[in-house]
């Protein structure tokens, strides 16, 4: 005969700071899982909005921040006037034919570097193309806009040689009657940097490096 006696519900119930510390833990479980998520989706939105090559933002990037901004100025209600600066670099081909691909992207990412390290942290910069970048300024008229392309190009590493175009939010409003798009915007700096308004600048470019010099390939 079994004179065992039978557990009773009660008996298999936990004691209140254990189902506490039970609870706790869960909680714990869930908050580390949450930040492990929040993480991975960073690195996506990252991975998804960056050049790989120049880390600057490619042009899925530009507009999501480019909306941002929008959104902060009509929170903020003040105008959302800004300027484009178009830059297209020249000589990559020459560098790409003569060098390599791993010059000319190098090239690319000094250029970059340059670019970004010129810039306020409220400004976007993205590569538009290849060898192709794109500065917006936020309350920034074209003025303004010159002066810091000339300050970049007093920086620039020797030899590097572009085209620029700029173009301001404000003055494209008085020409159309409305507010113009971000992409209006860029088309216009686009085409005066190949206008012969567009304003060109080159510097002789010397690669750090004792196997790659590239200042016999970018001639001014």
């Amino acid at each position: 005969m079994n004179l065992e006696k039978p557990t009773s519900p009660e008996n298999n119930e936990l004691s209140p700071e254990a189902k506490i510390a039970q609870m706790q833990e869960r909680i714990n479980a869930l908050e580390a899982k949450n930040h492990e998520l929040k993480l991975e989706n960073q690195k996506l939105e990252r991975i998804a909005t960056l050049d790989p090559l120049t880390e600057t933002l490619n042009r899925r990037g530009l507009e999501m921040q480019f909306e941002k901004f929008l959104r902060n100025a009509e929170r903020n209600k003040v105008p959302a006037d800004y300027s484009v600066v178009f830059i297209d670099l020249k000589g990559l081909k020459a560098i790409n034919d003569t060098r390599g691909h791993e010059a000319g992207d190098i090239l690319i990412q000094n250029a970059a570097e340059t670019l970004k390290s010129h810039l306020r942290p409220s400004d976007l910069c993205a590569r538009w193309g290849g060898d192709e970048f794109v500065l917006v300024l936020p309350k920034t008229d074209e003025a303004g806009a010159r002066v810091l392309t000339e300050r970049i190009t007093t920086h620039l590493p020797e030899g590097l040689y572009f085209r620029s175009g700029i173009a301001s939010s404000t003055d494209l409003e008085h020409t159309y009657g409305r507010a113009p798009t971000l992409d209006e915007v860029i088309t216009t700096a686009d085409d005066l940097s190949n206008d012969a308004r567009g304003a060109e600048s080159r510097t002789n470019f010397k690669m750090q490096s004792d196997t790659m010099n590239l200042g016999d390939v970018l001639k001014s």
